[in-house]
């Protein structure tokens, strides 16, 4: 369909799933002198994984997409479009294609947990 599509930035990622931020930093705190490089090492260790979702027909999340586990970073981050299950690329339309005859005005609810990507600069818009 023609329904927006969003990116849920904060899913939670393989290493955790199970256990807690507090469960990891107690694994982990024999190996810091302090909290400060404890917390400093997590962050960098334990990125959240992100997915793609729309909202079904009752308004209840419907996802569109795998969960994406951060990359290596000598990996590629995928497009938007490439995070798509196939069935979908074709019908998508983004800020990018300029003019796509697929693009409409979108309100946005401002609930939490809602996150909207777009490009601000080339994107007319209301906050």
């Amino acid at each position: 369909g023609s329904e927006p599509v969003f990116l849920d930035g904060w899913a939670v990622p393989h290493e955790m799933r199970g256990r807690s931020l507090q469960e990891l930093a107690r694994e982990a705190a024999a190996h810091f002198s302090d909290e400060a490089s404890l917390w400093a090492s997590l962050r960098g260790q334990v990125q959240p994984a992100y997915q793609l979702y729309c909202a079904g027909p009752d308004g209840s999340r419907e996802n569109v997409s795998p969960v994406w586990e951060r990359p290596a970073a000598h990996e590629r981050v995928p497009s938007l479009r490439e995070m798509l299950e196939p069935r979908w690329r074709d019908g998508w339309s983004s800020t990018i294609a300029s003019g796509h005859p697929r693009q409409r005005t979108v309100a946005v609810s401002p609930r939490g947990g809602t996150l909207v990507v777009f490009d601000a600069v080339a994107v007319t818009h209301e906050v």
